[in-house]
């Protein structure tokens, strides 16, 4: 039987035993919206047949039952225990009461599981591997191997090769949280699913790449891990090769979060942004690039990046995309300045180690900054002849003494002081002024005294500083 034949496998038949190999069976049982599924292998080897990680409380009846429909459970001579887990161990107490367990029956282990696991009390002995030559005769030509693979992710953690199908039975190493499950794997998008799984239960990528590096020492057609999906001969090569980059660990890296994907997603933005700093040259480059990281997870519309220079003044030289990243010397966003100049321990206790979110400037006053930066900028040179705040405040026609500043007050003095820029005028919000616009009665605008104020100091305003300018030239 070709492994991948198995690739069309659908969910439905989980319901039962399921071939995947040279008289090998998946006799696991699917939990529905459960994304940690534990699976059960049986090799059929007549009285001499195998079950590999027989299971724990939840699911041993369904083992059971499907076991049966391959081979009489009676037929179980070796109960493989790759590791002492519970959801590997734990049915150990049960096969002890099976009225049909035959009488020399053996649990087969390393002798440092052996020492948690008997902590059960099964009524079954002890087979260990490392007495037997890591091996196992089953005779007619198979042969189990067993793979030391230590601290992944236990210390006498190991794994079973069937010599006569190819099969690796991996325990944890290839295992993985599946959301939308499938017994087999179809396709590399599968590592995602393998990935934050080692990310926090193998404990560092050396001690991984050591295990992988044993297991590639065999001619493996299929893997099949306690977790996730099983990996068909095709995707072998790419999935050891994607765990040889993987960091492991991650919980150690953490400070209170225990949120596995959200570890996993932040430690592969920070090896995006290290790749892309070592590898690109030009700033354009890097600041795109770290756009596209951050917006993987934040509603991000641009960045922006400040730094401090040693006469800042409260001054800054900011880097923005108006400017392709040339540097322009301004003053920083007010709602920033807070942040200006900690260190990593000062940040640290002022926010105890939790990012916030900042307070952003409003849009318009942003805009009108990068504008004025870009214009300013000496390799862009418009002269800026002065900021008119439009929509400065709100009048209703029934009772024009009173104003409403909707969208805050002072932004337009705000910008005159920080970039030494004339505030020429200031444009109310007027029902006057809509109703004339839209009916195209441009001529009622100065009807209104706030209206008209505005306009006539914007006019004033341009013409001075024409004139002024005039006079430099």
């Amino acid at each position: 039987m070709d492994q991948d034949d198995n690739l069309n496998i659908d969910t439905k038949d989980v319901q039962h035993a399921i071939r995947i190999g040279e008289r090998v069976w998946w006799v696991g049982h699917y939990m529905p919206d459960d994304t940690f599924q534990c699976h059960v292998y049986l090799i059929e080897h007549g009285d001499h047949s195998v079950l590999i990680d027989p299971g724990g409380y939840l699911t041993f009846k369904h083992v059971y039952k499907k076991v049966q429909e391959v081979v009489p459970f009676s037929n179980i001579r070796y109960f493989i225990c790759q590791h002492q887990d519970p959801d590997i161990t734990a049915a150990l107490r049960l096969i002890d009461i099976m009225p049909d367990v035959r009488k020399d029956a053996v649990i087969v282990t390393h002798w440092r599981t052996m020492q948690l696991i008997k902590h059960y009390d099964p009524a079954l002995p002890f087979w260990n591997i490392d007495e037997h030559n890591w091996q196992l005769d089953l005779g007619g030509g198979r042969v189990l191997k067993f793979i030391f693979t230590p601290y992944l992710h236990f210390p006498a953690a190991f794994c079973t090769f069937d010599t006569l199908s190819g099969i690796l039975f991996s325990s944890d190493i290839f295992g993985g949280f599946t959301a939308n499950w499938s017994l087999v794997a179809r396709d590399q998008s599968h590592i995602e699913n393998i990935r934050p799984f080692h990310e926090h239960y193998m404990p560092s990528r050396e001690i991984l790449i050591h295990g992988l590096s044993k297991l590639e020492e065999y001619p493996i057609k299929m893997i099949a891990p306690q977790h996730g999906s099983i990996i068909p001969s095709h995707l072998i090569d790419f999935m050891i090769d994607e765990l040889k980059q993987t960091d492991c660990g991650l919980y150690a890296l953490a400070r209170d979060s225990t949120d596995i994907h959200r570890l996993s997603f932040l430690n592969k933005a920070l090896k995006d942004i290290t790749n892309v700093v070592v590898t690109h040259r030009d700033f354009w480059d890097i600041a795109n690039e770290l756009l596209a990281i951050l917006r993987k997870t934040l509603p991000v519309s641009s960045a922006e990046f400040y730094a401090y220079t040693h006469n800042h003044n409260k001054e800054c030289l900011c880097l923005m995309p108006e400017t392709r990243f040339r540097g322009i010397i301004t003053a920083p966003p007010v709602q920033y300045e807070s942040m200006s100049n900690l260190n990593k321990r000062s940040w640290l206790s002022q926010n105890k180690g939790c990012y916030k979110k900042m307070p952003l400037p409003p849009e318009h006053i942003s805009d009108v900054k990068k504008a004025i930066g870009m214009f300013l900028d000496e390799h862009v040179s418009v002269p800026v002849l002065g900021i008119v705040e439009n929509m400065a405040w709100f009048t209703p026609a029934k009772h024009p003494e009173e104003r409403y500043f909707l969208f805050g007050q002072g932004g337009g003095e705000n910008l005159s002081g920080s970039f030494k820029i004339p505030l020429l005028a200031q444009i109310p919000i007027n029902e006057t002024i809509c109703d004339s616009c839209d009916g195209g009665r441009l001529n009622e605008l100065f009807n209104d005294k706030d209206v008209k104020m505005g306009f006539d100091n914007l006019l004033k305003g341009i013409v001075h500083e024409r004139e002024r300018l005039a006079s430099l030239n």
